[in-house]
């Protein structure tokens, strides 16, 4: 027979057999499953069952309820899915499942701990591995610093600016190199390097390289200069070379690139532990690159294609075509002066172009009985409204969500919900400003000249910083067309409306 099992609280372990009657789950002692939780609601959900299938339903409850973390409407249940109804959770065992155990594991709750062993991540994370110090603790605290690097960090850019300067501490490189390969063109190009010193840069052998591509393994030359293997072969770009240390960068069997360290001091030679640990460190450094190369790639074709339906929208609305790319744009920028993270920026980006995807289904409120609550809001909150409703299922939803749902919000008090200041999320207070930014540099009256047009709007944004627009905000929007930044993004009406219909 099927049943759920509640996994935490007071109830745990209890368990209960699903009928062919459906099985009610909530507050109310009427409950077939009583869950005294301040997360659920009286009634919050059922399960039922349809020959040998059971199903589980949301009944409108206030939290939700989730699936495998997943909030459902109604979800057929699976072995072992878990199921939660606030802070409470419990387990679906079908007629197959073993009596005890979970999945075929059986865990053993409240045994005896003799002798137990704890090392806190952030110990190893701040540990200091000197220079020299070839014990392999202390190579296995660098393989775990390099992890979090590798793990902490979303762009390209800033992971080699992280990782090179550690990985030559590590190995005392002098210098050290990361290079790309194109396995359809045979080139290898530089994509990032560190030197420790001021001083000239040793040269780099492209015969190590070559050779370290050709035969797909790390390689150690404890003196270039006078390694047989080489120095025949281009003894002037040798010149100076002494250690050199060279490994590829594999991803899934295919060489990606390689990772270069050298050093010039002849009496401080790499050591083969050194090649082991350059070799340990190179895969996922490799990995980590191919890894934010295509989630870019990803994110690219998906904004690309959340540009198209925008553009789409604003078809109906000449006056408006171009005006959300233009927003993320001066989002982004505004961002970036304020040195959010990246991520934080991409999901601004994002709120910028869909900011007012309400307008899709304008006039929607036709659809609506009379005593509708949103009878009484304007047209913006309108457009707010449904642009939430349209957005609720996306993926990235609730990280966009804040910034579109108030973006009419002015730190003055001003807006819809009256709030102020810092109560107002920091993206919804840059969404807001890019937006009276492009409301004033692309106004249908005053001077036709682009230039000027540009020059009243950062005025009327001087005017309002600090009186309806966040002043720090403002502040880094002004910084933004001080350098240019703003300058790409600007589009007058017409070069929009000239985008849109090529």
């Amino acid at each position: 027979m099927p049943r759920l099992r509640i996994k935490n609280g007071p109830s745990k372990g209890q368990t209960f057999e699903i009928m062919t009657e459906p099985l009610s789950i909530g507050r109310d002692t009427t409950c077939g499953i009583q869950v005294m939780d301040k997360g659920a609601s009286r009634v919050h959900a059922e399960v039922f069952r349809i020959g040998e299938m059971c199903f589980i339903r949301d009944l409108q409850s206030r939290n939700g309820t989730f699936v495998n973390d997943n909030r459902i409407d109604e979800e057929l249940l699976r072995e072992s899915d878990r199921i939660q109804i606030g802070a409470t959770v419990l387990v679906y065992e079908s007629a197959e499942a073993k009596e005890d155990g979970e999945g075929g594991v059986e865990f053993a709750d409240g045994e005896e701990i003799g002798s137990l062993l704890e090392l806190r991540l952030e110990d190893l994370s701040a540990a200091n591995v000197g220079e020299g110090d070839g014990s392999e603790a202390a190579r296995l605290r660098a393989i775990y610093r390099l992890g979090r690097i590798l793990a902490e960090e979303r762009e390209e850019r800033a992971l080699i600016d992280k990782v090179l300067p550690f990985v030559c501490e590590q190995l005392r490189a002098d210098v050290g190199y990361l290079f790309t390969r194109d396995a359809q063109k045979g080139t290898i190009t530089p994509i990032g390097n560190y030197q420790r010193t001021n001083e000239r840069a040793a040269k780099v052998s492209r015969s190590i390289i070559r050779r370290a591509i050709q035969e797909k393994r790390a390689l150690l030359t404890s003196d270039a200069m006078q390694d047989t293997r080489f120095s025949a072969q281009d003894s002037i770009l040798l010149k100076q070379i002494h250690s050199v240390i060279c490994v590829p960068l594999s991803v899934s069997g295919d060489l990606s690139g390689v990772l270069y360290l050298a050093t010039d001091n002849p009496g401080s030679s790499f050591t083969e532990e050194e090649l082991e640990q350059a070799a340990a460190m190179a895969d996922p450094i490799g990995l980590a690159i191919v890894h934010i190369r295509t989630r870019k790639a990803q994110r690219d074709h998906l904004v690309s294609t959340i540009r198209v339906l925008v553009r789409a929208v604003e078809m109906k609305d000449k006056t408006g075509r171009g005006q959300s790319d233009r927003i993320a744009n001066y989002v982004v920028a505004i961002a970036r002066k304020l040195e959010l993270p990246s991520m934080q920026i991409e999901h601004l980006q994002m709120a910028g172009l869909l900011h007012n995807i309400g307008k899709l289904i304008e006039g929607a409120e036709a659809f609506y009985g009379s005593d509708q609550p949103l009878k009484d809001l304007s047209a913006p909150e309108k457009q707010v409204h449904y642009a939430l409703e349209i957005l609720s299922e996306m993926d990235d939803f609730a990280h966009i969500e804040k910034a579109i749902r108030y973006q009419l919000e002015r730190v003055d008090g001003s807006g819809p919900q009256k709030m102020t200041g810092d109560d107002i999320p920091i993206g919804a207070r840059i969404l807001a400003t890019a937006i009276e930014f492009d409301c004033v540099a692309n106004a249908t009256t005053g001077d036709d000249r682009p230039e000027q047009r540009l020059k009243d709007a950062v005025i009327e944004m001087g005017r309002q910083s600090g009186r309806t627009l966040d002043k720090e905000v403002v502040q880094a929007l002004l910084v933004a067309h001080r350098d240019g930044t703003l300058h790409e993004a600007t589009l007058t009406q017409e070069a929009a409306e000239m985008a849109a219909d090529a």
